[in-house]
């Protein structure tokens, strides 16, 4: 779905360009906050930050769970860094509402 892999372009290029105001506008980060983020970036690696990945992984590799009851989808998406595709994995929560599609950031943790 397109807008899903929109949802996840946004969210790793904010954490690509250091920069959560779009996260915090859409209430992205009420979960996980901006500082919780940034500290498991920097326990991760401290000498490096993450790149964007290629543009068709986004269309291809992030898993994606449908709800059961239909509300929305559970997605996992892998970090990138200059070296490849990490095990650093984002996890959203998307959930369908009456203005459209809503997320927030789940977790940020090894995989």
């Amino acid at each position: 779905m397109k807008e899903i892999s929109e949802i996840c372009k946004l969210s790793v290029a904010c954490i690509v360009q250091n920069d959560y105001r779009p996260l915090e506008e859409c209430n992205a980060l009420t979960r996980v906050p901006e500082a919780d983020i940034k500290r498991v970036l920097s326990e991760y690696d401290s000498d490096r930050q993450p790149v964007m990945p290629p543009d068709d992984y986004f269309e291809q590799a992030p898993y994606v769970i449908a709800y059961r009851d239909g509300s929305g989808w559970s997605v996992d998406i892998d970090l990138w860094y200059p070296s490849g595709r990490s095990d650093l994995t984002l996890q959203l929560d998307i959930r369908k509402t009456q203005e459209g599609l809503k997320f927030i950031i789940d977790d940020l943790l090894v995989m």
